[in-house]
């Protein structure tokens, strides 16, 4: 589920790289239940 969030907002969005994996994992948190709203993003 995040992957397509990530794919959708990259091809339809302005915002950076960061902002899109925060979005995509908030999505797919909401969708899979496998999955929850609680995240690390680390970034280099």
């Amino acid at each position: 589920y995040a992957l397509a969030a990530a794919r959708a907002l990259a091809g339809h969005t302005e915002l950076p790289a960061r902002r899109i994996a925060e979005e995509a994992m908030r999505i797919a948190g909401q969708i899979c239940i496998y999955s929850n709203l609680n995240l690390v993003i680390e970034e280099i």
